[in-house]
Formats: C-alpha cells, structure tokens, sequence
C-alpha cells in the first residue's frame, strides 16, 4: 500500500470524526524527525480550519521551571522531552475552551523555540479566533503507556546507567505518565503512530531536524552538536522503545523507515 493510499486512510479516519457534532479530540504520535509536521501540514491542507494541530512540544515547561525541577526532582529533567518537562495544565486548559468552543476574544497558543531551549514571549503565541471541529496533538510520546516497576529496573542505555543509577529519573518520568498523560490520551477518539523501524534511525532524522532548528535562529551546527545530540536522544530511548514494542494503544500505525521515510500499514 503506496503512502497516498494510507494517507486517504488516515483522512477517512477524520472524515468520520467530523461528523460528530462536538469538536473531536485525536492524537499523532512518532518518534523525532519521523515526519509527524509533514504530515500534520497535509492534513492542514486536507481539512482547513476545521482541523487544528497543536505540538506538544510547545508546551515544554520554560528553562526556568525546568531548571527549578532539576534541583528538586532530578538533574535530568533540566533536559526537555520526557513527561514531566510539559506544562500540562496550559494544555489541559486550551483544551477544555477548544473543544467547548469557548473562544472569547482568540485563544493564544504557545511556542516553544527549540534552538533555545525555551518557550517564546506571550507576544509570538499563535491567536486562534475560529472553534475547531477536530484538535490533533501531535507529539513524540503521545499515547504511550506506564511501565512497570520490574521494566524500570534495569537501565535502557548509558546514559540512564551514569545518570540515574538508582532510577529515581525514570520512576518519576514514569509516575508522571500514569496520572497526568494518560488521561489525555484516554479523551482521544483516534491516535495514529508513525513508528520507526529501528531506533538507529531516530539519530539521523533527528540530526536532520536540528540542522532546521539551528537554521530557525541563523546558526549553522557545530562540531560538538552531533555528540549533542547523541546524548540528548538517550532521554527519549526508553519510553520510544516501549512504544515500538506496543500497538495495542493506538488505532493506526505507519512504519516508517529508511532516509526517504517510507511507509508501510502496519495497522489500522
């Protein structure tokens, strides 16, 4: 099955949604650099303003806060990307008035610039004046389940074996994704994987992806960005691992492999 054919599969999928008369609730997930805003903007496309797409990764919590849960929890959870480093109430609360359709004046969406590790000023959040009939949160962990605490035992990678030997990180990560995520991802009516074929191939796609990052901000990469990022895609192995090995949690699944991204149904 060619990827214009799974893309009509995918649209149907969301056709079917539309036709509810509330405003729908689905989720996007897949690994980083898999293509999940290429296909976000072909939906765009398909569906126009009756379809808006929200990236959880604009509501990482600011540097700051991050910092702050640093000393608290955990030094690696200065690092964004896990769940915990979200501001889950912003979502929690854009959501709600979405999907009410209470838009008063324009709901002001959030950014998050990556480049610098940090949430752009209020005055650069996106307005939305129009209610959406569909919300779709696309993000690398969307739909992903707890483990459990014999998984968490044993370190995924080197990182988590220098970092967090006694596990108090993933613990937390975990803890995290049980009572605050999973009740998001339990009101979505439809949530569609891309899955990587291996996790080599998150580093290149990845890599690809902060090229772009760096270039948002007039900066070229550097020797030591690769190493960089490297280590910076360990924080997310563990709860990607856990994603390939599952399906049962999500209505879709698109494999996804090599440079050229190519898709296959695996299910849905």
């Amino acid at each position: 099955m060619d990827r214009a054919t799974i893309l009509q599969k995918l649209i149907s999928h969301y056709k079917a949604l539309l036709n509810d008369t509330s405003c729908q609730f689905a989720g996007l997930a897949g690994g980083q650099g898999i293509g999940k805003s290429y296909l976000s903007h072909q939906l765009k496309a398909q569906f126009g303003e009756d379809l808006l797409v929200l990236s959880l990764d604009d509501f990482y919590l600011t540097k700051a806060a991050r910092e702050e849960l640093a000393v608290q929890v955990h030094p690696m959870l200065a690092t964004r990307g896990v769940p915990g480093t979200h501001d889950l109430d912003l979502l929690r609360h854009l959501i709600d008035r979405l999907m009410k359709g209470e838009m008063g004046d324009g709901i002001a969406l959030p950014h998050f610039i990556k480049a610098h590790d940090d949430r752009a000023a209020k005055a650069d959040w996106q307005l939305v004046t129009q209610a959406p009939k569909l919300i779709l949160l696309e993000g690398w962990c969307v739909g992903a389940q707890p483990q459990t605490e014999s998984a968490l035992a044993t370190p995924v990678n080197a990182l988590e074996e220098s970092k967090d030997e006694a596990g108090q990180w993933r613990a937390y990560v975990n803890a995290q994704l049980h009572a605050h995520y999973l009740p998001i991802w339990q009101r979505m009516a439809h949530i569609c994987y891309l899955k990587p074929l291996s996790f080599s191939q998150i580093f290149d796609w990845r890599w690809q992806q902060e090229i772009g990052n760096l270039a948002e901000i007039g900066q070229a990469p550097q020797d030591d960005d690769r190493e960089r990022i490297a280590v910076f895609i360990q924080h997310y192995e563990r709860i990607t691992r856990q994603m390939m090995a599952q399906q049962t949690a999500f209505d879709m699944v698109i494999e996804v492999s090599g440079a050229e991204r190519a898709w296959q149904l695996i299910k849905g």
